[in-house]
This record gives C-alpha cells, sequence and structure tokens, in this order.
C-alpha cells in the first residue's frame, strides 16, 4: 500500500518506496544472491559451433533468483526456470537453495565469445562487499578443437577456520586437460570492493588454485564475498575463462573441530564405457553425526548414501559411475561437503575428466571404370584407408547397392593413428554401381561412397563426356531436402556421336541439407554413358514456425501495483530442418496494462522467426478508505441546525493508485445524528465507500 497524495507509479518516489518496503521485510534474511559459475563444453558429434552451457547459482531460500546471461552474439538465456537441486544454510541458519541447469546454443563462429551476468545484490552481512551488485563471465573458445572450459566447484558457504592458516583446494577439472591459471578477479570483474583481509592478514590463491588465508582477526560468523578467476591455456593460443563466485564464512573451533574426511580427490581422466568408483569416509572427532551434501554430480552418477543424508560417524561415501559417449570431452568438479552436529563444516574436492573419442577416418578410391567381357560382369579388387585417432580396433563393412553388408575386423592400431589398408575383391555385373563403405569404432563411425561404372563390352559407339559443375539449391520448406533436376548440374557435356544425351544422379536425391557429393551420368540414346563427380549444396532458408502461447489477462497481486509472470505457458517451435533455440524476453515484473512478451525461434540454419505474445494486467483491488473521525456539533440556541461544519479529511491508499475522493456531505445539518458518505477511488474505476457521522445536539 502506499498514501495517494505521495505516491505515483513511475515517480521516483515510487521506486524508492518499494525499495524501503522490500527491504524492511527482508532485512532478517539480508539480500539473495550466495553463488555462482558457468562453464561451457562442445556438443558431442556436433558439427557446427554448438555448444552446451551450465549455470549453477544460490540464493536466499524463499527469492526466486532470475539472471539474464546475456550470450555475447546477441542472445539471451534467463535462468527462471532452472531446476533447484538442493538446500543449505549457513552456521547462523540462513537457508538457500542451489539451482543448476544447462542448455544448448548454436554460435555463428569459433569465438571467443563472452557470456556475461550479473544481479543486485550481494548479502547484507558480507564484511567486504554488504548489499554490493555481483558480476561474473565465461569466455567461450572453440578454436583449434577447444571442447570446453574447466569447470569449478566449492561450498556455497565455505568455512574458515580462525587461528590457523587455511589451505583449501578448489575442485576443478578442464576437458581438454588443459594447463589452468588461478587469481583472485579484480573489484571490475566482480563487483567486489575489496579482497578479504583480516588483521593484515590477505585471502590468496595459489597458482595451482588452493585458496590460502589466516582469518584470526576475523570474527566468529564473519562472511566475505570472493571470487575466483580460473583461465585454460589451451595450444593455438584459445584462452577461455571462468569465474567462481561464494562466500567464506569465518569459524572458531575451541572444543569441538569439523570431521576429517580420507579419500583420493583426483584429478582422475576416465574413458567412455569403463566403470569408476571412488570410497571417501569422514569421521567426527567428537563421536557425533556427520551430515552429507553434494554439489556438482555428474549425470547418471551414483552417490550412496544420498544427498542430505545424516549418520553417525564414521560416514562411508562410495562414489560410483560409468561414463557414456554423450560424456566424452567433458569435466566435471564434485564439491562433497560434510557437517557436524554444530555446524562445522568440511569440504573434500573430486576432479573428473573423460577424455574424448574422436571419429574413425576413410579414405574412398576415386570413380572406377571397368571394362565387362560382353554381358558378364568383371572382378575387380578394391581397397580402403582407415585410420582412428585413439588407435582402437575398427569395425571396416561395405554395401553394393541394396546388396548384404559384408564386414572385416581391423585390429588395434596403438596411438599411431598411422592408416591402415583394407582390401577386398568384388564381382561387377554391367552398369553403375554404388559402394558405401563404413568404418566404425563402436561408438562412432565414417562412411564414404565409391562409383563403379562397368562398362559392357563391344560397345558400337564412343561413351560421352560427362561435364558438370557444383550447385547451390534450397531445400522446400516444409522439408530438410531439396530434389534437384539432373540437368542443372550440367556444364556442356557432349557425345562424340553427336547422340541426344540425357542425364542422372547418383544417388538420385532426395538431397539433405549440406554438402552432397554425387555423381554425374550423361549417357546417350545407345545406353554408353560417362561420369564425373560434383556436389550439390542444399542450404535451408526457410525461418521456423513460431506459435506463441495464448494472450492472458492477469490480476494485480495482492497490495501490488503488478503481476510477478508466472503460468504464462511455452511457444511452441517447428522447422523444417530443426529447432536450435526457443528463448524469450520476459520483464521482471508485468505492469498494469499492456505487456509484450517477446519469443524467438532459431532453426539449425540460423533463421530466426519472431513474435510477441501480450499479457494484460488489470488492477480490481479497490483503495482502504479511512473517513474522519465522528463530529459533535452543538446548535446555536434556537437553531435546530447547523451550517458551515468543517468534516476533516478522509484517507486512501491503495496498490495502484487514487484517482479521487468525495464526500455527501449537504450544506446543513439538522438535530440529531447525519451520516456523510465519503466514497474513494482508484485510476483503475475501483471504488469503497464509508460513513462519518455528524451529531447534532440541540444548545444548553
Amino acid at each position: 500500500m502506499k498514501p495517494t497524495q505521495f505516491l505515483r507509479r513511475g515517480s521516483p518516489s515510487f521506486f524508492v518506496f518499494l525499495i524501503v518496503i522490500f527491504f524492511s521485510i527482508n532485512t532478517s534474511f539480508g539480500s539473495h544472491f550466495r553463488f555462482s559459475h558457468i562453464s561451457w563444453r562442445k556438443v558431442p558429434n556436433a558439427t557446427n559451433n554448438t555448444v552446451e552451457i551450465t549455470v549453477t547459482e544460490a540464493w536466499r531460500r524463499d527469492f526466486v533468483g532470475v539472471f539474464h546471461y546475456q550470450l555475447g552474439d546477441g542472445s539471451e538465456f534467463i535462468s527462471h526456470y532452472v531446476p533447484a537441486i538442493s538446500t543449505g544454510k549457513d552456521r547462523a541458519g540462513e537457508l538457500f537453495v542451489i539451482k543448476r541447469g544447462s542448455f544448448v546454443h548454436t554460435y555463428p563462429n569459433e569465438g571467443p565469445w563472452v557470456i556475461s551476468a550479473g544481479t543486485c545484490c550481494r548479502i547484507s552481512s558480507l564484511k567486504n562487499a554488504a548489499d554490493e551488485s555481483a558480476s561474473f563471465q565465461c569466455v567461450v573458445d572453440l578454436r583449434n578443437e577447444n571442447q570446453g572450459s574447466p569447470v569449478a566447484n566449492i561450498p556455497v558457504m565455505l568455512q574458515m577456520v580462525r587461528g590457523m592458516t587455511n589451505r583449501i583446494p578448489l575442485a576443478v577439472a578442464d576437458p581438454d586437460n588443459d594447463p589452468l591459471k588461478f587469481r583472485l578477479a579484480t573489484a571490475l570483474e566482480s563487483s567486489i570492493p575489496t579482497i578479504p583481509s583480516a588483521a593484515g592478514k590477505t585471502l590468496l590463491v595459489t597458482t595451482n588454485g588452493v585458496l590460502d588465508w589466516d582469518p584470526t582477526g576475523a570474527s566468529n560468523g564473519w562472511k566475505y564475498a570472493v571470487q575466483v578467476v580460473i583461465e585454460e591455456n589451451h595450444f593455438g593460443g584459445c584462452a577461455g575463462r571462468v569465474s567462481l563466485d561464494f562466500i567464506i564464512e569465518v569459524v572458531d573451533v575451541i572444543t569441538n573441530r569439523p570431521p576429517v574426511v580420507s579419500g583420493n580427490s583426483g584429478p582422475f581422466t576416465l574413458s567412455v564405457g569403463e566403470p569408476f568408483s571412488a570410497l571417501f569416509s569422514a569421521v567426527d572427532p567428537e563421536g557425533g553425526t556427520i551430515s552429507f551434501s553434494h554439489q556438482g554430480l555428474p549425470p547418471r552418477a551414483l552417490l550412496f548414501p544420498t544427498n542430505g543424508t545424516t549418520s553417525s560417524s564414521p560416514l562411508q561415501i562410495n562414489f560410483q559411475w560409468t561414463p557414456t559417449p554423450q560424456d566424452a570431452g567433458s569435466a566435471y568438479a564434485l564439491a562433497l561437503v560434510f557437517v557436524d552436529a554444530t555446524g562445522l563444516q568440511t569440504y573434500f574436492p573430486l576432479s573428473l575428466r573423460v577424455s574424448g573419442n574422436q571419429p574413425p577416418s576413410i579414405v574412398c578410391p576415386a570413380i572406377i571404370e571397368i571394362d565387362c567381357v560382353g554381358n558378364q560382369g568383371a572382378s575387380l579388387s578394391l581397397n580402403a584407408q582407415v585410420s582412428d585417432p585413439e588407435g582402437a580396433p575398427l569395425t571396416f563393412s561395405w554395401q553394393v547397392g541394396s546388396g548384404p553388408v559384408q564386414q572385416k575386423f581391423v585390429a588395434a592400431n596403438g596411438d599411431t593413428n598411422a592408416p591402415q589398408t583394407v582390401s577386398f575383391t568384388q564381382t561387377f555385373p554391367p552398369g553403375i554401381h554404388q559402394v558405401h563403405f563404413t568404418v566404425s569404432d563402436g561408438a562412432l563411425s565414417s562412411s564414404c561412397v565409391l562409383t563403379v561404372a562397368a562398362n559392357p563390352g563391344n560397345a558400337p559407339n564412343l561413351a560421352p563426356v560427362a561435364k558438370c559443375k557444383p550447385v547451390i539449391v534450397q531445400s522446400s520448406s516444409d522439408t530438410s531436402v531439396a530434389i534437384v533436376d539432373p540437368g542443372l548440374l550440367n556444364d556442356g557435356s557432349t557425345d562424340p556421336d553427336g547422340d541426344q544425351l540425357s542425364y542422372s544422379l547418383r544417388p538420385s536425391g532426395p538431397f539433405a541439407i549440406g554438402s552432397n557429393v554425387v555423381v554425374f551420368a550423361a549417357t546417350d540414346s545407345r545406353g554408353a554413358s560417362s561420369l564425373s563427380q560434383t556436389s550439390i549444396m542444399v542450404v535451408d532458408q526457410t525461418p521456423p514456425v513460431l506459435r506463441t502461447p495464448s494472450d492472458l489477462v492477469f490480476r494485480t497481486d495482492p497490495q501490488k501495483a503488478f503481476a510477478l509472470p508466472k503460468n504464462i505457458g511455452w511457444a511452441q517451435a517447428s522447422d523444417n530442418w530443426g529447432i536450435s533455440a526457443l528463448i524469450r524476453i520476459i520483464p521482471p515484473v508485468l505492469t498494469i496494462g499492456t505487456n509484450s512478451i517477446q519469443w524467438q525461434a532459431t532453426d539449425l540454419a540460423g533463421n530466426i522467426a519472431q513474435a510477441s505474445q501480450t499479457i494484460t494486467v488489470v488492477d480490481v483491488e479497490p483503495p482502504i478508505l479511512i473517513p474522519p473521525s465522528t463530529k459533535i456539533i452543538r446548535a446555536a440556541t434556537g437553531e435546530n441546525l447547523v451550517r458551515g461544519i468543517a468534516l476533516g479529511s478522509a484517507s486512501a491508499y491503495d496498490n495502484d493508485l487514487v484517482a479521487w475522493i468525495t464526500n455527501s456531505a449537504p450544506p446543513e445539518f439538522l438535530l440529531g445524528t447525519n451520516f456523510v458518505l465519503w466514497t474513494a477511488s482508484d485510476r483503475s474505476g475501483n471504488t469503497n465507500g464509508c460513513f462519518q457521522m455528524i451529531i447534532v445536539v440541540p444548545a444548553e
């Protein structure tokens, strides 16, 4: 509520008032933001610059925190629907929620691109950044086959003990196993004015990622904001960067000591399909109970016991995981957190990296022409070159036309990546034949196509001379393929005998979006033909079809001049090739009147469709009206009425804006009890009324 005569929506006073109300309601919780980390990795087997971006955030538990992540290429991701994965609290009992989610985005080139985000405000109890803003970045650099950024983790509230030097390693892993460098973020990068310091001792982070600080000069329960920047040194000059923003909480250890944890923190390098397990043990020196939680668990990994378990000491933790092909080229940093019954914490890092699997390669022979004897077939010995970047064993297969698939096993070749020759003999009848070669390492495969032209013997005429050219065509508007007239590829084919020519393609199509290698055949009227190889580039220029949710009408939230966006639905997008991104731009609050929600769909070719959804917010909440107090007036001697009474002023309050206040007072009041009706109306037409009593008593 706000007094009508002082506040108007859109005025500076209005916003100051909202800020005052907001902080007066939430002073016991400080502010909202606690933790942030952004990382990325290249999507396995993606042929373009498609990455998976993972964001981790922590906020006050009863606050819906939202970041607007600017992706660097003009796109934006809003984290309103990032799911909560766990909750926690500090030693003072302040609760927070941890949110973590991933989304896929395709960049127009290899970059580098800078993802940035920021928020207001940090919590009020920070000694070095109370109520300050927060800002952080992540650099996406796909050059030189960079598979991803470093991934880091730490507890949202990291405890450091007074009276000693704390040396705590960060949980960090890099998918490319690149050299890493660590430093504290500058004030410009993080919006943290000063580095944590107490009694002349300042927090440090070593070049190998160990936090080093003696907080003896700080008091028990003091909190400090920290942001660590991790820079990778990928070969070829790539310089990716991530930040890890968290809070240090200073604790006293007098008679009680935190849990003692043992185990191997890595780093471990795993292979796809290789089972991995690790055991950790936590012991409470006082023999009390231990609570266990974690951050950063890989998908499909298992931890026993589960997150949030409280058990007697000692507590055994069993981690199990078998990486799948989808995990190739990824990295994970786990923060294992053990807390005793008094709230003292021990954090244990675990760093994992899954080596990337590259597809094998295959080189087919060029187009081959052979001569048959009459209508009999001809036998041909064929060779193909195969290799695997990891030197894995391979399965080589070939298929002539729609005939049976035949296979050969190629033994492992160590790590030399040297090509191996696979040979086989095949008989071909007269005609043009497509031979499909495929090589597989069990997870990934590569293929190529060989054309064999088996010419019938004793041909009575000379074959044409086929000449062709590459072409670029557009896919159809409702499919991801194109049907191509073979004549479009003709580039001046001739026939020595002057015969009329016809043209065909192998394969005949339809052709998928992208580059398609084809064999162009020129055939004369007597069946003689010659071949030439070229390409058909199929492009997609059809934008997606975007269907927004229905327009909606919301009521203002109780006692508010706005409505928070909720249950607005999701747009539906379809495309002839496929959708790469569907984003929406939504204001944090919906004001009274018409609000526009912007939707944008991008397909795999980069074509964009945009549309808007309208949400109308109406105010149906009437003002609160307080009439003047009852008036008792004595009439003059001999009079039975009074005139010119000062009624006083009514007060009205509204969630938006009171338009006017009126009353029904007559010019004169008779002896006895009189009622004056006061009415207040806001600018949306909502009204409220109440009565004031005017009591006129006779003269004495």
